[in-house]
């Protein structure tokens, strides 16, 4: 049986993955943006600090430049928070996802699924107890023949009637559950 509400929810934490991995490259190349132009900016001014070229107009504009980038990356950073926020309010949720597994899924598994085994366990303990019984009643009936028979003889020839019914342990074993192979079926192992 499918599970689609799980599908869908790993559909959207990949989609959330991506989209902040996203704005993760966006942040970080504003920044890398930025530090270059810091960069080019600390150069061009010891540049014309030290070898005395002009470069204020190269500086107003890499300024210019640096105050661009540094709102760049305060919008780049603020929509990765943004987009943060709205992954982690995604339609399907942890517990979106546990009621529709409680809701949906395990009432559809026990009706589709489970209630058909458990039918099949009630009938095979129904036939079980029934077989049991009737050896237990068929036991009785033998044995009460039996004892009559050997009260007609008396003492001298009792042992020579033999028993029909299951007598060793290995036959017992064979056609009864032991609770040795009640805990294997219970542990969900075979006999």
């Amino acid at each position: 049986m499918e599970f689609k509400p799980l599908e869908l929810f790993y559909e959207q934490k990949k989609k959330a993955k991506e989209t902040s991995e996203q704005y993760r490259k966006k942040v970080a190349g504003a920044k890398e943006k930025l530090d270059e132009l810091k960069q080019q900016y600390e150069e061009a001014l010891l540049e014309q600090v030290r070898d005395g070229v002009d470069h204020s107009k190269r500086i107003a504009q890499l300024d210019a430049g640096i105050m661009q980038a540094e709102k760049d990356v305060e919008l780049a950073s603020k929509e990765e928070i943004i987009a943060s926020r709205v992954a982690s309010e995604a339609i399907m949720g942890p517990l979106d996802l546990a009621a529709a597994w409680n809701g949906e899924y395990v009432p559809a598994f026990k009706k589709e699924k489970l209630e058909p085994v458990l039918q099949q366990l009630l009938e095979a303990k129904r036939a079980l107890s029934e077989a049991n019984l009737a050896y237990h009643n068929l036991k009785r009936e033998f044995e009460s023949k039996r004892s009559d028979v050997r009260y007609a003889v008396a003492d001298t020839h009792y042992y020579k009637f033999n028993d029909a019914m299951l007598s060793t342990q290995s036959e017992k074993e064979r056609y009864f559950l032991t609770e040795r192979q009640l805990e294997k079926l219970e542990r969900g192992e075979g006999i």
